[in-house]
């Protein structure tokens, strides 16, 4: 992940990453806000199992904002 993010920052024309994450999986949230992302929205979505579920929209702004 942290090699990823670096390569993604290094890209001057990627100005913010954002992702969408299951409020439940707790263990990815972990890893995305111990990388830097923040949490900019909350809404409930429909997944795969055709259940509604709670979501974390995710965003972490790159250098190129800098």
């Amino acid at each position: 992940m942290k090699e990823l993010l670096t390569r993604i920052k290094a890209n001057k024309k990627i100005k913010k990453i954002t992702i969408d994450v299951n409020i439940e999986q707790e263990a990815a949230l972990n890893l995305y806000k111990n990388s830097g992302f923040k949490t900019t929205k909350q809404y409930k979505m429909v997944l795969g199992d055709r259940k509604e579920h709670d979501n974390y929209q995710l965003e972490m702004k790159t250098n190129a904002n800098n």
